[in-house]
């Protein structure tokens, strides 16, 4: 189970990651044909599939497989370069499956004859190691030869470890267990690809561990507003310094100023009372309720738009017949 969860999980990351990219979907779907075959040991004690199925499943995991190995590698390393060219190759070495299927139909019980297989699947795996090989050790961007050292590593071991365990074993002791031997193989293949994925990328897919970028701006943000406060308070502790030095100044008949050093003492009030609201980091403003005179704020709104109405030449009076307390 562990096995087919990780070689589809493998697909559908390449797949989703970049869909339009040929050498993507190859990947996926060797992956795909790969995983497939752990599904009879997985699914038909169970019950879920039956028994019959099971050399059908086979079939498609030990032809499909090799098949997909070699499209992938031609499409990686881009040989031949030629489009025609690939898409008869393509279509040329699906031949050999089509061969297989039909020896399948012809045998009883439908079973795969392993020394048929191998005369075939054989030579594909070694074609696409060669194709990586060969590719790696003529490849001169720096970007590409890394990528391309890494798919090697991967595949080459695993490939050939393949080969010889499942098509040579089977031929030599048929109906022998192959797979807690190759489960070795896929195994290393798996580690290092997880691992090279952090550290380089494998296939266009790279996964990297970094902190939020909302939790610095945060801080940031936070850091701005706390300096920002510490300068407005201080600022604004000077103005309401100054003011008081200025009405001390000056004569008590000067009403004109007075009120609007009232104003801008009253504003500064404010103005310190907000920032006193502000802690270190930033934090949601709370509203506080609290019991207020109507008919002293209706005075302050007056005192500080009086200049504004007299430009207009509006007078406003305000009487309060009742206090509102």
């Amino acid at each position: 189970m562990y096995y087919v969860f990780a070689l589809w999980s493998a697909a559908a990351v390449l797949l989703f990651n970049q869909p339009r990219s040929e050498v993507n979907r190859w990947a996926a779907f060797f992956l795909w044909s790969a995983g497939i075959g752990g599904l009879t040991d997985w699914l038909a004690p169970s019950g879920f599939i039956a028994a019959a199925y099971g050399p059908w499943i086979q079939f498609l995991n030990h032809t499909l497989t090799p098949y997909g190995v070699l499209i992938f590698c031609m499409v990686y390393t881009g040989r031949p370069r030629h489009h025609r060219r690939k898409r008869d190759l393509k279509i040329g070495l699906l031949l050999p499956v089509f061969a297989m299927l039909v020896q399948v139909l012809l045998t009883k019980d439908y079973r795969i004859h392993y020394g048929w297989l191998f005369v075939w699947t054989g030579p594909y795996y070694v074609a696409a190691c060669a194709l990586l090989i060969g590719a790696l050790s003529s490849e001169k961007n720096p970007r590409k030869r890394k990528s391309m050292w890494i798919t090697t590593w991967i595949m080459v071991p695993t490939l050939l470890g393949v080969m010889l365990l499942i098509n040579v074993g089977n031929v030599i002791w048929p109906g022998y267990d192959s797979f807690r031997y190759v489960s070795l193989f896929i195994l290393y293949s798996m580690g290092v690809a997880v691992i090279c994925t952090f550290v380089y990328g494998v296939l266009g897919v790279r996964l990297k561990f970094e902190r939020d970028p909302l939790d610095r701006t945060m801080q940031a943000v936070s850091s701005g507003t706390t300096m920002l406060n510490h300068t407005i308070k201080n600022e604004v502790g000077k103005i309401a310094m100054s003011t008081d030095n200025v009405k001390r100044l000056l004569s008590p008949d000067n009403e004109t100023a007075l009120e609007q050093l009232d104003v801008i003492a009253n504003a500064s009030k404010h103005l310190l009372a907000m920032t006193g609201r502000m802690q270190q980091q930033m934090k949601a403003f709370k509203l506080v309720e609290q019991p207020v005179r109507a008919d002293q704020l209706l005075a302050e709104l007056q005192l500080r738009e009086q200049e504004r109405l007299r430009s207009h030449g509006i007078e406003l009076k305000v009487l309060c017949t009742q206090r509102p307390w």
